[in-house]
């Protein structure tokens, strides 16, 4: 009898620990069709902006007398844009651009912030707002006007989000963007949002 006690006795225990215990009930995430939108939306982004600024810059590079010293110079700029489905992001940036006219090379290293303000992008009927800040780095080359090497864009931060179904939630990004120039193609590897990303393409359909 006393065994027989004992045992239920236990059992009650346990049973009213395990009642005890608070479960937590998992924070909202973005799907996998979410991160696949923002993370193309996103890096598209800071592509076009970074390509609308290097690529203009160094037109005046190839004047340069050909047995002047490399021209290291530094630079800083700061633009806004509107996002697709309202709210804006804002990006500063600075660095140094190189010129080598006797090499014919001209070299870009860049590194700056990004910053969204009720950043809206769109997924069907479903509307995602982005509010948050990070930081990237970019480096480019040149040779004899034409892309060359390796291109690499690294881009890290945190934001909140919010879907017009209700949902929010918090994610921290981590990507790198690699253009090949030589094989042509682009890929974008990391994690956003908790999800690992992994996709590469064709860089430039006309060459």
């Amino acid at each position: 009898m006393l065994k027989r006690a004992t045992c239920l006795f236990a059992g009650c225990a346990l049973f009213l620990a395990a009642c005890g215990e608070s479960v937590t009930a998992p924070e909202p995430q973005l799907n996998e069709a979410d991160v696949e939108l923002l993370t193309k939306e996103v890096d598209a982004e800071l592509a076009s902006l970074l390509d609308g600024i290097f690529e203009g810059i160094g037109s005046g590079a190839w004047g340069v007398p050909a047995l002047a010293e490399p021209r290291v110079r530094n630079y800083s700029w700061e633009k806004s844009r509107d996002c697709r489905a309202g709210g804006t992001v804002s990006f500063a940036g600075s660095g140094t651009r190189t010129w080598d006219a006797e090499a014919r090379t001209y070299d870009v290293a860049s590194s700056g912030s990004r910053t969204r303000t009720d950043c809206a992008f769109v997924r069907g009927d479903v509307t995602i707002t982005l509010n948050g800040s990070g930081s990237w780095t970019h480096e480019r080359h040149y040779l004899k006007r034409a892309p060359t090497g390796t291109w690499n864009t690294h881009w890290a931060g945190s934001f909140n989000w919010a879907k017009s179904t209700g949902e929010t939630g918090n994610c921290s990004s981590d990507l790198n963007r690699t253009i090949d120039t030589a094989a042509n193609t682009v890929s974008l590897t990391g994690t956003y949002c908790g999800r690992e990303v992994d996709r590469s393409r064709t860089w430039k359909e006309d060459r």
